[in-house]
């Protein structure tokens, strides 16, 4: 799929719209693992950016998709036609991560159903992906809000202190999420 995108691009331009763009990048944010590498969908993503930069339309593409958000929620999952180890990776979701916000992407913005921000999502996610405690501190790391005046359910040291998921999910991963929050949560106060 993103070497014919790309073929594609190469031989006609002008027929590759906007819109064909931000579909390309979303399916390949939340199924990426199909076929091909990481590193392909990586670059086809990286290429999809750039051509929406271009076009001045990464605004409206922002306004659609919610990329970080859908990292953390759909990246990965054993049931995106089929889970590979190989290309799922929480390093792997940090660098997409990265690469969304290079281009603008925020990494506060919340779910319009679940008005989760990515790193609720995350947390509330649980641990399906191997470290996926990398992914949590790189959200944390690159400003995501804390929310803590957020009611209990959106409230993400909350969700981890408390969310019955963990148990199916994690052996005592949900420990460092609390850490990682707890450290977080004192160095915003410490700031303030």
């Amino acid at each position: 799929y993103p070497d014919v995108l790309d073929l594609r691009l190469r031989i006609s331009p002008d027929l590759v719209l906007a819109d064909h763009s931000m579909q390309a990048i979303e399916a390949a944010t939340i199924s990426h693992n199909r076929d091909g590498s990481y590193a392909d969908y990586r670059r086809l993503i990286e290429s999809q950016l750039a051509r929406l930069s271009d076009l001045g339309k990464l605004a409206e593409f922002h306004s659609r998709f919610d990329a970080i958000y859908q990292v953390a929620d759909a990246y990965c999952w054993h049931d995106n036609y089929g889970y590979r180890a190989g290309v799922s990776h929480a390093e792997d979701a940090c660098d997409l991560a990265q690469l969304f916000l290079n281009y603008g992407c925020d990494i506060d913005r919340r779910d319009a159903e679940t008005n989760l921000t990515p790193l609720a999502k995350a947390i509330l996610r649980g641990q399906p992906v191997p470290n996926w405690t990398k992914f949590i501190k790189f959200l944390i790391d690159a400003g995501a809000d804390l929310c803590q005046s957020d009611p209990v359910e959106t409230n993400p040291l909350n969700i981890a202190q408390h969310d019955s998921f963990y148990d199916e999910w994690t052996s005592g991963e949900h420990d460092e999420f609390i850490q990682l929050l707890e450290i977080a949560r004192w160095r915003d106060y410490l700031r303030a």
